[in-house]
């Protein structure tokens, strides 16, 4: 951490003359001042990044020559360092992504023909609007408001208006690129998320220059490889209401903090309801059982006594419908289905006249 005290010497090297010491408080990163900064103070402490960490005051004008051409000033304007060159470097690398990808990537649709490095500035709903930038021939800065402060809509022109004014005062200018030192830094490769040097139960990682006193040369203790017991309802910890068939093991990459929020204690009136699923006799569901076929009931057939004789039946009996006619079976019936059984002939007895029937005529058949 910078700290407070550090901060704001940083500041005071960097040329800002209107600093007081009641602006030592923890807002002073957000631009908490009494009295502000100028524009132009602002412009050159950027400039300074721009010339490698070396802060040089700004001056209206460097020379005045006579009609005879002798110097009659010469204004040599002061110069300190107020950053290494490397960390010069790294903070140009660091804001030309503002302009690639960040607030001021806008600019892109008006100024290509040199790479930018630079930052917006934005006050309490947008009443004060700012963006300085650096090229590696000139650094510019330009604010945008209302001397009575008021919301603008236009969040976007202040970047537009710098992109039209650098682009004719580039006009011509060979394209170069900004000068950068990694003197007294190293590459590292480290866990996006501890800064530890990455193992492969890390999420994601970067690689930067870093000074050798800031790696940390310990392999990441955040992301380990180790079994937690979560509740899935959350995925979080388990409390003391999470049931327990709703627990799981499982192996993590990153600590898990979270406590289960699904499951909490029961309020007063979940606490009066009574529990009535052990009150009643469990009652077993009704067993099923399959029924025995039942045998065939056989019904014997009627046939005559085994000492009267049985005549073959005729396989083409005629079978009277209505009294005078009939009608004769085209097929043949089975014999062993449908049996017809001739009608058998009682004889009549043979009548012998009496005395009280003489008169009586009997002719035997």
């Amino acid at each position: 951490m910078v700290g407070i005290d550090t901060a704001f010497n940083y500041l005071q090297n960097f040329g800002f003359s209107t600093l007081s010491d009641t602006d030592r408080v923890y807002s002073l990163p957000l631009g908490g001042l009494t009295e502000g900064v100028t524009m132009l103070e602002l412009t050159a402490a950027y400039a300074s990044l721009a010339n490698q960490g070396t802060y040089i005051e700004p001056i209206l004008y460097t020379k005045v020559i006579s009609m005879d051409g002798s110097v009659l000033i010469d204004n040599v304007p002061n110069t300190h360092q107020v950053v290494s060159a490397s960390t010069a470097s790294l903070l140009t690398d660091m804001m030309q992504d503002v302009v690639k990808i960040g607030t001021g990537a806008s600019l892109n649709s008006w100024f290509t023909s040199q790479p930018v490095s630079g930052k917006t500035g934005t006050t309490n709903d947008s009443k004060d609007l700012s963006f300085v930038a650096y090229t590696p021939y000139y650094t510019a800065g330009i604010w945008m408001g209302h001397d009575q402060p008021e919301t603008l809509s236009a969040t976007r022109n202040h970047i537009n208006i710098w992109g039209n004014i650098m682009k004719d005062v580039h006009a011509g200018l060979e394209r170069r690129q900004f000068e950068t030192t990694t003197a007294g830094y190293v590459y590292a490769t480290v866990c996006s998320t501890s800064g530890m040097l990455p193992t492969g139960n890390c999420p994601s990682s970067h690689s930067d220059y870093m000074r050798p006193e800031h790696v940390i040369e310990q392999y990441c203790t955040v992301h380990t490889n180790s079994y937690v017991t979560l509740c899935s309802a959350s995925n979080g910890l388990p409390n003391d209401y999470c049931p327990a068939d709703m627990l799981y093991r499982a192996n993590v990459s990153s600590p898990v903090t979270h406590v289960c929020g699904v499951h909490t204690a029961p309020t007063e009136f979940e606490q009066l309801i009574p529990d009535i699923s052990n009150f009643w006799p469990h009652t077993p569901p009704p067993q099923v059982q399959e029924l025995e076929e039942e045998p065939a009931i056989q019904i014997p057939f009627l046939s005559q006594s085994e000492d009267t004789p049985q005549e073959e039946p005729d396989p083409t009996p005629t079978i009277e419908i209505l009294p005078g006619r009939s009608q004769e079976l085209t097929e043949p019936l089975p014999a062993e289905e449908v049996f017809i059984q001739q009608p058998e002939v009682i004889p009549e007895p043979e009548y012998v006249p009496t005395e009280d029937d003489q008169d009586t005529f009997f002719i035997p058949s």
